[in-house]
């Protein structure tokens, strides 16, 4: 008979998985199927197996040492190869994905699975500060995933998750801890970010005043704009997709990452930008990276945003200024 090994990656070792370029989108396991494979997972007797599988062709990419699922109590102490995790509560539909079976040279069958990215998300939630845990949601909602070796620290990805799948997981594995947590934070995410900096000026546009954000209406993000030819002209490119828009109020906000040679070519290039968008009948505000170093300035600009949008807003408190001031700080970190 042959010789299985079932292997599920979980926390940080599914995050780092899910991030790779290699990574397989797999089948989601309803919750009879997740019992059984859980049921079935290796623990830590069984690491001489783990030596043959982490030369495999998906585990090769994901950072060690492995953090591994058991059902078994007895079965979660750390090795040197893997850290074990317990959990004995059921497993909802669609919290771990089947990414991989292949045979071991020594025959051994190798069945891989790992928890899905809203169960990732979930267990993420234990782990990471609030705004870090909001940002996690946008990059598996977005265009994108961190990749720290990558030219710009991130590669393009599709999204691997929407933020009402978030939410309908966590409401559905409620007994697990983070999901309140994981819950809350998904209530925050919008689909379509095209990168970590597009994340960050969103999430201080959109986040409520009372977790750091200046309570705008939630815009689209990555929504493609037909240009006419006179503004073709000005951007260099018959379409384009502002980093924040809000269609039906006609406004738009352009963040711009580059480091300018002077005041006055920052100055000039956010005067083509606005023109370009007046001729479509919609504002711009445009944003640097030297802007974020400006509460105040921000916050002028962002009430301009409100105005259009016709939200009325009081006046922010301490609480509020202290927590954009928080938000701030992480952005620029």
């Amino acid at each position: 008979m042959t010789k299985q090994t079932h292997i599920i990656l979980t926390h940080e070792s599914s995050l780092s998985y899910w991030r790779s370029p290699a990574a397989k989108r797999g089948r989601r396991l309803d919750a009879n199927e997740a019992r059984d494979f859980i049921d079935r997972a290796c623990g830590c007797a069984h690491v001489q197996t783990l030596d043959s599988a982490l030369l495999s062709g998906v585990l090769a990419s994901v950072r060690k040492p492995l953090e591994l699922l058991t059902a078994d109590r007895n079965e979660r102490r750390s090795t040197k190869r893997a850290q074990f995790h317990c959990v004995q509560t059921a497993l909802p539909d669609g919290a771990l994905v089947l990414v991989d079976e292949t045979t071991l040279p020594d025959g051994t069958s190798l069945h891989i699975a790992l928890t899905s990215p809203e169960f990732c998300f979930l267990q993420m939630a234990r782990l990471l500060p609030w705004f870090d845990l909001i940002a996690l949601g946008f990059e598996f909602c977005g265009d994108y995933a961190l990749a720290p070796d990558a030219p710009r620290g991130f590669l393009p990805r599709s999204p691997i998750s929407t933020p009402e799948d978030l939410a309908t997981f966590a409401a559905s594995a409620h007994n697990f801890t983070g999901a309140k947590a994981a819950r809350k934070a998904a209530r925050q995410i919008l689909q379509g970010s095209r990168s970590p900096k597009e994340t960050k000026v969103c999430m201080l546009a959109h986040l409520p005043r009372l977790q750091g954000g200046m309570g705008c209406k939630a815009p689209l993000l990555g929504q493609e704009i037909e240009a006419p030819d006179p503004a073709a002209r000005i951007l260099g490119t018959r379409t384009f997709k502002p980093d924040l828009y809000w269609p039906e109020h006609r406004v738009v906000v352009e963040y711009s990452n580059r480091t300018w040679p002077s005041a006055q070519e920052r100055l000039n290039y956010d005067k083509l930008v606005r023109n370009a968008y007046r001729m479509l009948g919609i504002t711009a505000i445009s944003l640097g990276k030297d802007d974020l170093s400006d509460d105040t300035g921000l916050r002028k600009r962002f009430e301009l945003v409100n105005r259009k949008c016709k939200r009325r807003l009081q006046a922010p408190n301490d609480r509020h200024l202290t927590r954009q001031l928080e938000l701030l700080e992480w952005m620029s970190s």
